[in-house]
């Protein structure tokens, strides 16, 4: 009988056979679990996604892009589509890492003090879209 099958072996490598106990029992929670398709699909690896993305803001400081600088979803822009198709909380808050002085950025400023609309602004405004 080969050496490998014997019970002995397992009682002598205790610690390879508790390893080897706990990854199938983690692989087997992973395939049977439905809250999280990475892990379902890739039982073990999986966890490895999770890992990086809580470790991703202090390897992208210093080796890769800004949380702003990817195509066509930033990883911001990413951050609160997985938040909201969660239904966990998707608020920003206050403050912001945009480059807001630069040109070209949408901003809708308030006026304390609003000017007076032209009563006759309007209709003169849409009597010539209508025409044209």
């Amino acid at each position: 009988m080969p050496e490998i099958l014997h019970i002995h072996f397992f009682y002598e490598h205790w610690l390879i056979t508790s390893v080897i106990a706990v990854v199938l029992i983690v692989a087997l929670h992973d395939i049977l679990q439905r809250k999280h398709a990475i892990k379902h699909n890739f039982p073990i690896i999986g966890h490895f996604r999770y890992w990086l993305e809580m470790a991703g803001p202090e390897m992208r400081q210093y080796w890769v892009a800004h949380d702003r600088e990817e195509l066509p979803f930033n990883r911001s822009e990413r951050t609160w589509i997985y938040t909201s198709s969660k239904g966990i909380d998707n608020t920003i808050g206050y403050g912001s890492s945009e480059l807001m002085y630069e040109v070209g950025y949408p901003v809708v400023k308030h006026s304390q003090f609003p000017i007076a609309e032209d009563k006759g602004a309007r209709e003169r405004l849409l009597s010539r879209s209508q025409t044209t």
